[in-house]
């Protein structure tokens, strides 16, 4: 697999790297302010060599009180983060499997037409169109990273270098023509402007067309204790009131929703043009739950941040004890998630001496805002005073630990903070 480029990061500060939203991003009313406060963080997918200080920016979650949206207290340019993108999704084997069996699953129920076309938006380094391609499928990806999009060029794979939007779109729609599927996973949430976002998407969409659009459910979060997928990539914490009314204001209407499991629990939504399908029960489902849970109300966010807060005393204290005792950390995982978890709880190489990551264009640099070194599976394997692992990037717990215990020789504890502190 070719190596994907990384952001040279400048110890030069960025200017205005984040402008705090005084309003509603979606209806424009006032905001409070926020319920769940991380910190000061650094871009967590800004991965330096070692040595250098990363700009920081305020991490914090506020609850818009008119439209319910969940979202972020400081909006943070999309192209400082995504012009030259460090995450590639065919690294998890996890992912890529569930949208394979996804295309296959609408191919099987006739939802897919062999001879339709397809275009995905946030396609990444091609992990979907891949799939596409070998069904024979007509299909092409829009991408706003330039590493990422050259690499699925190079393989073959068309893809559009441009950030989807109601500008783009139609320059996008000469190459394209009109799509009878879209695809964008977990891309609605990153967006600043989600209206602009889903308004580009709508002048691509053939009449009859279907929209899919996967991304993680605000209410599982708060259910899960995820805080550690709160970070600057992430403007938005998706409920189901606040995504049918952005919807509605791009000439959109949600259909249909199906929970799937990845990223700690999220929705596949279907949307089409406004009035040109029926809205399927499972809408008000989910919307019934929502509302009944009382997670998402300002008392349900104000308990899940408390807990948070505990969360993280439980955690250092675990690892100032077992530290104590002789114990060696290590972790998996250097994606976001983990990012977020180190700076929140303030860790360095004191704390966790390396981190294992999969992705070679990770490897080499820390974990930012921290100067823990992040290193391949196979340094672990040399390893051998290592005693205890965490495993940040939980939702994939299972597989990482099974690749722990194929290189390590010797007995090894694996840990996972969420939804508690437990051994996997």
């Amino acid at each position: 697999m070719a190596q994907a480029s990384i952001r040279e990061v400048s110890s030069e500060p960025i200017p205005q790297l984040a402008v705090r939203a005084e309003s509603c991003r979606i209806c424009g009313a006032s905001l409070p302010e926020p319920f769940l406060d991380l910190g000061t963080q650094p871009l967590a997918n800004a991965y330096s060599p070692v040595g250098v200080e990363l700009p920081k920016a305020p991490l914090a979650v506020t609850r818009c009180p008119d439209c319910t949206m969940l979202q972020l207290t400081h909006t943070v340019d999309p192209t400082v983060m995504f012009v030259d993108y460090a995450y590639q999704s065919s690294v998890s084997t996890t992912w890529v499997r569930h949208c394979s069996e996804h295309i296959d699953s609408l191919l099987t129920s006739g939802a897919l037409q062999p001879d339709a076309t397809v275009v995905e938006v946030a396609s990444n380094d091609g992990y979907l169109l891949r799939h596409l391609r070998s069904r024979g499928i007509r299909s092409f990806g829009v991408e706003p990273a330039v590493n990422l999009a050259e690499q699925a060029n190079r393989q073959g794979l068309a893809t559009i270098n441009a950030f989807m939007g109601a500008d783009s779109a139609p320059t996008i729609l000469e190459q394209t023509g009109a799509a009878d599927l879209i695809i964008a996973n977990n891309v609605l949430a990153h967006v600043p402007d989600p209206v602009d976002f889903l308004s580009g998407i709508a002048q691509i969409l053939a009449p009859q067309g279907r929209i899919s659009i996967e991304s993680p459910h605000a209410l599982r979060l708060v259910e899960g204790m995820q805080f550690d997928t709160v970070y600057h990539e992430h403007v938005f914490y998706l409920t189901i009131d606040a995504v049918s009314a952005t919807a509605r204001r791009a000439g959109l209407e949600l259909i249909a929703l199906e929970p799937v499991p990845t990223h700690g629990g999220s929705l596949r939504m279907t949307f089409a043009h406004q009035g040109a399908a029926a809205v399927e029960p499972s809408v008000a489902r989910c919307e019934g739950e929502e509302r009944s849970s009382g997670l998402l109300s300002p008392e349900g966010l104000s308990a899940f941040a408390n807990k948070v807060q505990s969360l993280k005393e439980e955690v250092l204290s675990l690892l100032t004890q077992s530290l104590a005792q002789g114990a060696s950390w290590a972790a998996f995982g250097a994606a976001a998630k983990g990012v977020v978890f180190v700076n929140y709880l303030e860790l360095d190489r004191r704390q966790i001496s390396f981190v294992v990551d999969n992705n070679p264009s990770k490897q080499g640099r820390v974990m930012p805002g921290t100067d823990i070194p992040i290193v391949s599976l196979d340094h672990l394997a040399q390893a051998s005073t290592v005693t205890d692992m965490f495993v940040f990037a939980w939702n994939i717990a299972d597989e990482l630990s099974r690749e722990i215990e194929k290189v390590c020789a010797w007995p090894i504890n694996t840990w996972a903070a969420l939804p508690h502190l437990h051994r996997v």
